[in-house]
């Protein structure tokens, strides 16, 4: 037998204190990881779903959680777990625009005539 402070598995954690990992992360942060696992796979679900239908048949997301773990040799384990998550991003629409001689930018051409009137009625043209 070894110094006191070597511990083999067995012995460090009894089985009855053993717990599967789901139920680990359900008490972590006092049950508040689970509940942002929880919300945050809806969302990247939901926004799944939102881009389905747009031109494409199936979307990839992805929801990475790490675990990093601290051991001190009194039997203490500290975890800090770190929730990221990831979706496609939308595809942008495609604006147009027309600059003036100041660098201004307009959604019309200021170098074109308007054949409107502010109010929509058409501008009447003198011919000779």
């Amino acid at each position: 037998m070894g110094d006191e402070t070597e511990y083999q598995d067995a012995e460090r954690v009894p089985d009855t204190q053993h717990r599967n990992f789901s139920q680990a992360i359900a008490a972590m942060e006092n049950g508040d990881l689970n509940k942002e696992l929880t919300a945050k796979s809806k969302e990247v679900l939901a926004e799944l779903f939102s881009q389905v239908g747009n031109g494409q048949k199936t979307v990839k997301g992805n929801m990475t959680v790490v675990f990093n773990f601290v051991v001190s040799d009194d039997g203490m384990v500290d975890i800090v777990a770190d929730v990221k998550s990831k979706t496609p991003k939308l595809p942008r629409r495609r604006s147009v625009m027309f600059t003036d001689a100041d660098g201004n930018m307009h959604v019309r051409n200021p170098a074109q005539t308007d054949m409107f009137n502010t109010d929509g009625s058409l501008k009447r043209v003198r011919t000779a």
